[in-house]
């Protein structure tokens, strides 16, 4: 198989557009990696160029109801929202030794609204701060890419969390949650520039920037853990399945039945996160890496 791979940088029109000039070009089969206005159209084309395709990360799914539509792959959404948050609020009291006043405390979600697939982490992170921390439920503040410039980007989460920072000089402690770890970087290099690494306290969804940071810093940096999903096996699922629709040894209706929700037609793999440190990345690296998942496969 050849892989051709595409980025339209969320121009809708190049998008669409390119799923038919590939298939023109003898593609037989597409990982679709959408935005949220895109997903009903992608399906429809897709089924009208009659190729094989699969949703990845963002699940093809009904905008209004959240039933899938087509075959997908995307992480545990919700729950690794939640995971990270309870992760956070489990340790965040080994990072600072003063209790916290929660009338202080204040939260940073950084988010990408069009993207269905990482708007839909930010409801599990709200819902456990709101229960572990309820006298600072009104210190939740959404920062929303989607309104900078320049879109979907480290410099966006580099301006937005001192944005919120600034403006909300009462807050004394700040935890940042970031739903894509790219913008875990630009939160942190935010608060060294204002000076502020005793009072906050970074987390991501994601975990190939963290892992990079904490390999190339000099000293401990305040992005201290990330919701870590093996880039091996998302990947892995997603070409398998799609391989075995192209092969015809499955259909969209017949592939994963084990993935299939109550009262639905097509699956949906969820992978669940797992909260990596400095002190525990390693290990999760050798146990999820292409090597260690692929052991004792058969090729073909």
């Amino acid at each position: 198989y050849e892989l051709v791979i595409y980025n339209a940088n969320e121009d809708y029109d190049a998008y669409l557009n390119e799923l038919e000039v590939q298939t023109m070009a003898g593609a037989d089969g597409f990982f679709c990696g959408m935005s949220g206005p895109l997903i009903s159209r992608t399906r429809e084309i897709c089924l009208e160029l009659d190729v094989d395709f699969i949703g990845c990360p963002t699940a093809f799914a009904d905008d209004k109801t959240g039933e899938i539509t087509w075959p997908s792959v995307n992480q545990s959404e919700y729950g690794n929202g939640k995971l990270m948050m309870q992760w956070l609020a489990d340790n965040y009291k080994n990072y600072w030794k003063d209790p916290v006043d929660e009338a202080k405390l204040g939260l940073i979600i950084i988010d990408f609204s069009p993207v269905i697939g990482i708007h839909n982490r930010l409801p599990g992170v709200q819902d456990v701060f709101e229960k572990e921390f309820p006298g600072a439920k009104n210190n939740i503040f959404i920062a929303d890419c989607v309104a900078h410039p320049d879109g979907f980007s480290t410099t966006a989460a580099y301006d937005l969390t001192a944005q919120y920072m600034t403006a909300n000089a009462s807050i004394e402690k700040w935890f940042v949650a970031t739903l894509v770890d790219d913008w875990a970087i630009g939160a942190t290099r935010s608060i060294e520039a204002m000076e502020k690494e005793d009072s906050a306290l970074v987390v991501s969804i994601q975990s190939d920037a963290f892992i990079n940071e904490v390999t190339t810093e000099t000293k401990p940096s305040v992005y201290i853990a990330a919701s870590a999903i093996s880039v091996a096996e998302l990947t892995g699922l997603m070409a398998t399945g799609l391989v075995a629709m192209l092969d015809g040894r499955a259909t969209a209706e017949t592939l994963w039945p084990e993935w299939v929700r109550d009262g639905e037609k097509y699956p949906c793999i969820d992978l669940d996160g797992k909260m990596i440190t400095r002190e525990t990345y390693k290990q999760w690296e050798s146990e999820n890496n292409f090597e260690a998942l692929s052991a004792g496969m058969a090729k073909g």
